[in-house]
């Protein structure tokens, strides 16, 4: 979304000392000095401070380029849509600390909201459910969970390696998100092929003697 050079300068001052500083300990007239305006040109660009929070997120939450692999007309593997996607996801969250920051400090104000996080959360949920569901063909109850867990591991990747820095050296963030996808895909993998269409679906000539023996015994058992 494009916006004139004085709201973003708003939106940039604004983004910066609420993650230093949280919510309630900052005002209008502390953002509006820092952008290098005045508190009444704050007011016609944003309205309220809690518009300007909520415009922070519309402004530098845009996740539409996170969600590329999933397109329906992709030519990836399911294993290469899912490593691209969590990548993406990752990234997202390094490029914006400093919004994850503010949604981290402002737990008892932001409770009992719709916070911006909690949005782009069930939208990714919902995408990558979906996702599963259309390649997998597994229920959505059981598609949710995994995407559930997949979502948790590369928020707790993310959360780990660049907020906590728990971990010494670095681990590789690509071979972390790709021992994730790699335990789905299997456990998708393994239980698509306990289905009893498995193998009509995925060998011809199998399903032709499975029909055959069929026809034999539903035969055999009329003439008894």
């Amino acid at each position: 979304m494009s916006l004139p050079e004085t709201a973003e300068n708003i939106l940039h001052a604004a983004r910066e000392l609420f993650a230093e500083k949280g919510f309630s300990n900052i005002s209008t007239r502390q953002i509006a000095r820092k952008a290098g305006v005045n508190e009444v040109t704050l007011f016609r660009h944003f309205g309220t401070k809690v518009c300007l929070y909520e415009a922070l997120f519309e402004h530098y939450g845009q996740t539409s380029g996170v969600y590329e692999s999933f397109e329906k007309d992709s030519t990836m593997s399911p294993h290469e849509a899912l490593l691209e996607f969590g990548q993406n996801l990752y990234r997202f969250f390094c490029n914006n600390e400093l919004l994850i920051r503010m949604e981290l400090r402002e737990q008892s104000f932001l409770e009992g909201k719709t916070i911006p996080v909690t949005i782009i959360a069930n939208r990714n949920k919902r995408i990558v459910a979906d996702y599963l569901c259309r390649n997998y063909g597994i229920p959505e109850e059981e598609a949710v969970s995994f995407a559930v867990t997949f979502l948790c591991s590369i928020w707790g990747i993310y959360m780990a390696t660049h907020v906590f820095h728990a971990f010494h050296p670095v681990p590789d963030v690509r071979a972390c998100v790709e021992t994730v996808i790699h335990s789905i895909t299997c456990n998708l993998d393994s239980r698509e092929k306990c289905r009893p269409d498995f193998c009509d679906r995925h060998n011809p000539e199998s399903s032709d003697k499975h029909i055959h023996e069929s026809r034999e015994t539903q035969q055999g058992g009329s003439n008894s």
